[in-house]
């Protein structure tokens, strides 16, 4: 479901690990804003308003309260479930490197 709504543009993927577990590994698309940076870059999500973002942590210890306050600011918020640890135990891919 995530990868179709990232190809039909209905949704931005959030990476909001540790910048080093980003570039270790990350799907393909993701921004990586730092849950600890979140209130400081939350401006960056503007452009996205329109779209659902999906958060991505390592096993969803930081989603779901980022998730809450992102939703009482107005934003479409889902997240990853299982995070990046699901993802690369499922055999999805994944890029390395800081950006796309």
């Amino acid at each position: 479901m995530l990868v179709s709504m990232m190809n039909k543009k209905e949704a931005i993927l959030i990476d909001v690990r540790e910048t080093a577990s980003y570039s270790a590994g990350h799907i393909f698309g993701a921004i990586n804003i730092p849950h600890n940076k979140m209130s400081t870059r939350v401006s960056e999500l503007e452009k996205y308003r329109s779209k659902i973002i999906v958060l991505v942590d390592q096993m969803g210890q930081h989603a779901g309260a980022l998730g809450k306050l992102l939703t009482k600011d107005g934003y479409k918020v889902r997240r990853l479930s299982g995070g990046m640890t699901e993802w690369t135990s499922n055999s999805m891919p994944t890029v390395t490197g800081k950006k796309d």
